[in-house]
């Protein structure tokens, strides 16, 4: 994960060029806000509150008010776009909905606190005296907002429903093959592609600067070509570029990839870095991308300030502006708008991708060439217009996205425009989400996972068990809309990356939602006021210790997500947290802190703590307190050796990530985790079982855990089998990713090792959609039951494979680790087998010797294909040359005869290449 720092806040000013039409974020906020303030109205938590009880006719009186201004949302979003009283009418009243949930979460926190002894009577009239202030102030504000509605002669939508508009998603399943990157079926790249390779290859460019306008599609291209050419490379390194740079950061990522440490932990000045890794790559022939510089990084000759040797380095940095880049002296390489022809070829892939081009629509193909002129050539342009009416029969949408799109005003930046038409188009209860994609920086991987818990712990996804499912279903929407990119890595982890201009337009609208991306913004001014930001981001700041402790008393009071990630923190003062009542989400990954304030216990109502990557030994006794705690993540903190046995008293958590931790860590799990009778995702290295009486985790405590839905665990003892195959995780049905690795040594019959069956009684895991199996023979009727498997990885010297080919939804096969086989079955090629398959690896087969012949259609989704240390392969199978959509081939530490024909100029390389011209193929003997 990657949260953008303060340097992003430039962005908005560059955004400015499309203030004449102001943002909408406002009337979403507001419809989420309402949602969630009668949500808590009805909670029977908070009908239980004194303060509630005292105050209750006039939260009622204000849920109707909100619910009055609710309806005229629809109106007021279509009105604001051209209208800047509207537009400043939406934003009272976002500030309304906003304050009003932050009353009710204080009173919530405070009644928290009445069990508290210490709490004294006097402080409770105190705080209802405040409350009550506040209330005032807000029904005068309410009255002056409903009175202005009139004014403004907004129209009340009646059909507006009471309920939030999340509530439309709550049943809409996430399915995960559906997410992956559609064929984007890139048009006119290729050229492109090899006339940059022709400038790698020219020994007189040792700098290559590829520039176009924002959107044109410079990273796409570079992408492309930097993951076809990198393993000729001893180092090929990708930085992404900021508009305002941190240069000891980039000196880190950099000195991250090529293993120097010394740079890494920060230890040694600027110039000292620059020389070490001068020193490290100018012996290495590298290839080292810069993308997104910009003026104030040109000037800076970045170049020579991070260290990059230009004599066996090939660099290429990518800009917007060929100005940007005046002290570099590089060969230019100047990116054009699409052709007309490409441009519809592009079109039609995302607003018709279920059609052929020759059997379009007959009533919208004239209409989409007009739509698809207005684009002007600019990629990121077309394709997010024809995402926005992939779904849109009616000629009358047609006919109003090419109105607006002919309002676009071209003298200024047409792209970001209509970009903007794009979010404009987004459904309402989608564009407060939106904005968090101004938390990560450009192109950068975002962990998919971690973002919707973001979501979830401000409450912008349904409250019911379906919060998880309707997070991805708002993520396929962003997707749908190629808002965001999303993509499963070889982990099966889903992750998402974001365009340049998109973050810029994401970073404007979270700047009027009361969120700060700079320090000296974020904490008490000068007056000694704090500040009321709702999210305080804050990574990537160079924020240290003394940073933290001059602004520890100013901490701002309503803040709900303050992120830290990736600071020099070491400790935090005993008080910082202590006015933050209603922080819902803390970031403190990637920081050197190894334990947390006391004051962190107050923290009633945190929803999403990350304490990722730090240095603590254990987990802080005071998040025992944190008791609506729902994501927990302790991931790669390597000095952290056992879980808290009170971890039971969690009892809303619902993730919790501990893998990368101690190795001790696995084998001495609580047995308190099977209290948590709401976690869904345990995620950790494969968990060791205690078979005794003791205060450690035992496998039959899992039973326990029905909501579990993602799994790791050992089988060491023959007791442990026995519970597996009886029964012991029957009742986990909904499970989607199961991982079971079998450690008792096999039992040798007939000079061949024999190992157990997967256990029958797992049939009833019907949703599983990951399975990795260690050492255990794989039955027939996997391929009946689980239906929605997706990933498969079968390790071990198993005898055989069941009908894999049969899967519908299987998109990664990982077969790994087998001594016997000698061959795979010939299902493998059979026609229309793997229908869906993706990548296919094979591992570590020492006697496998042939692979079996492809007939037709069969793997024709197949994109990569990874043959690991198969000596005994001598050749590879016919027919797949007919893979059309075959991207890539690895094979290493591969015989002779394989490495033979598939180097260039090889028989079955020349075979390959002469059908799939694009085909990128990888040899290492």
């Amino acid at each position: 994960r990657w949260v953008v720092s303060s340097d992003n806040l430039i962005r908005v000013f560059k955004f400015s060029v499309v203030e004449r039409k102001k943002s909408n974020m406002a009337a979403s906020l507001v419809d989420a806000a309402v949602g969630r303030f009668g949500a808590m109205l009805v909670d029977q938590k908070t009908k239980e509150t004194s303060i509630f009880i005292i105050f209750r006719k006039r939260f009622e009186w204000l849920k109707r008010k909100l619910f009055i201004v609710s309806m005229y949302l629809k109106d007021a979003d279509v009105q604001s776009v051209h209208n800047n009283s509207v537009e400043q009418w939406l934003l009272d009243a976002a500030d309304i909905a906003w304050d009003a949930e932050d009353i009710l979460q204080q009173c919530a926190v405070e009644s928290l606190y009445t069990n508290n002894d210490g709490n004294t009577q006097s402080s409770r009239v105190i705080f209802r005296y405040k409350m009550g202030r506040r209330i005032k102030d807000i029904r005068e504000r309410m009255k002056s907002v409903m009175e202005d509605a009139a004014e403004l002669k907004l129209v009340a939508d009646l059909t507006h429903s009471e309920q939030p508009s999340t509530s439309a998603s709550q049943n809409v399943k996430w399915k995960k093959a559906s997410v992956l990157e559609r064929d984007a079926r890139p048009v006119a790249i290729e050229p492109k592609v090899e006339e940059i390779f022709g400038l790698i290859d020219d020994p007189e460019v040792p700098v290559i600067a590829v520039v176009g306008m924002g959107g044109i599609g410079k990273t796409f291209l570079m992408q492309n070509v930097f993951n076809r050419i990198k393993d000729r490379f001893e180092y090929s390194i990708w930085l992404s570029i900021s508009q305002t740079y941190s240069l000891q950061r980039l000196q880190a990522d950099l000195a991250a990839k090529i293993n120097f440490k010394e740079v890494v932990n920060g230890r040694i000045s600027e110039v000292q870095a620059a020389e070490f890794i001068h020193s490290r790559l100018e012996s290495k022939r590298s290839l080292i991308v810069l993308d997104d510089v910009w003026r104030a990084t040109a000037e800076d000759d970045l170049i020579s300030k991070l260290g990059i040797p230009t004599g066996r380095c090939k660099i290429v940095v990518t800009t917007r502006n060929v100005d940007d880049i005046r002290k570099i002296k590089a060969r230019v390489y100047d990116m054009k708008p699409l052709s007309e022809e490409d441009s519809w070829m592009l079109f039609c892939a995302f607003a018709f991708p279920d059609c052929e081009q020759n059997r379009l629509p007959p009533h919208l193909e004239q209409i989409a060439h007009q739509i698809v002129k207005e684009g002007g050539g600019m990629p990121l342009a077309v394709k997010t217009v024809a995402a926005s009416l992939a779904d849109k029969a009616s000629l009358k949408v047609w006919e109003s996205k090419l109105s607006e799109l002919r309002e676009v005003d071209n003298r200024h930046d047409p792209v970001m425009e209509i970009l903007r038409l794009s979010y404009d188009s987004l459904p309402l209860y989608v564009k407060p989400i939106f904005t968090f994609l101004s938390f990560f920086p450009a192109d950068e991987v975002i962990d998919c996972e971690y973002m919707i818990n973001l979501w979830i712990g401000e409450g912008l996804t349904s409250r019911g068990e379906d919060q998880w499912e309707t997070g991805f279903a708002y993520l396929q929407i962003l997707h749908d809309r190629c808002l965001v990119k999303v993509e499963e890595n070889s982990h099966s982890k889903i992750y998402c990356q974001v365009d340049g201009m998109i973050l810029d337009l994401a970073i404007s609208l979270s700047t009027k939602t009361k969120c700060v991306f700079a320090t000296e913004k974020a904490f008490a001014n000068s007056t000694g006021k704090t500040t009321n930001y709702r999210r305080i981001l804050l990574a990537n700041s160079c924020i240290d210790d003394n940073t933290i402790v001059n602004n520890s008393v100013g901490s701002p009071e309503f803040v709900r997500t303050l992120t830290l990630y990736r600071n020099k923190i070491d400790t935090i003062p005993a008080k910082f947290f202590a006015r933050m009542n209603v922080l819902r989400t803390l970031d403190l990954s990637s920081t050197n802190i190894s334990t947390l304030p006391e004051s962190v216990g107050n923290l009633k109502l945190l929803r999403v703590l990350s304490l990722c990557c730090t240095q603590i030994k254990e987990v802080p006794n005071c998040v025992r307190n944190v008791t609506r705690l729902c994501f927990l993540d302790l991931s790669r903190c390597r000095f952290l050796q056992r879980l808290p046995a009170w971890i039971g008293e969690l009892k809303c958590l619902e993730h919790l990530n501990v893998v990368g931790c101690s190795p001790e860590l696995a084998s001495c799990m609580p047995a308190g985790i099977s209290k948590l009778l709401s976690l869904r995702i345990l995620r950790s290295d494969y968990l060791n079982f205690s078979i005794q009486e003791n205060k450690f985790l035992k496998l039959e405590h899992l039973a326990r855990l029905t909501q579990l839905q993602e799994l790791s665990i050992n089988v060491n003892h023959d007791m442990e089998l026995k519970g597996l195959e009886e029964g012991v995780l029957e009742q986990l049905v909904k499970m989607r990713s199961l991982a079971i690795a079998n450690e008792i040594p096999p039992v040798e019959v007939a000079d061949s090792l024999k190992f157990p069956h997967f256990p029958d009684i797992m049939e009833s895991m019907n949703d599983l959609e990951k399975l990795f199996l260690c050492n255990f023979s794989v039955p027939n009727w996997v391929t009946d039951n689980f239906k929605k498997l997706r990933i498969i990885e079968i390790s071990g010297s198993c005898s055989d494979y069941p009908d894999l080919e049969n899967l519908p939804c299987l998109e990664r096969l990982n077969l790994l680790d087998n001594n016997n086989a000698t061959e795979l079955p010939r299902g493998f090629g059979k026609a229309g087998g793997f229908p869906n398959l993706r990548f296919l690896e094979i591992s570590d087969f020492p006697l496998l010797k042939e692979l079996p012949d492809l007939e037709e259609e069969a793997m024709q989704s197949l994109e990569k294909l990874c043959i690991h240390s198969c000596k005994g392969l001598k050749k590879f199978p016919e027919g797949l040359e007919r893979v059309k959509n075959l991207r890539k081939i690895e094979v290493y530490e591969g015989s002779n005869e394989i490495v033979e024909s598939l180097h260039g100029g090889g028989q079955y390389w020349a075979k390959l290449k002469a059908s799939i011209p694009s085909l990128n193929i990888s040899v290492n003997q």
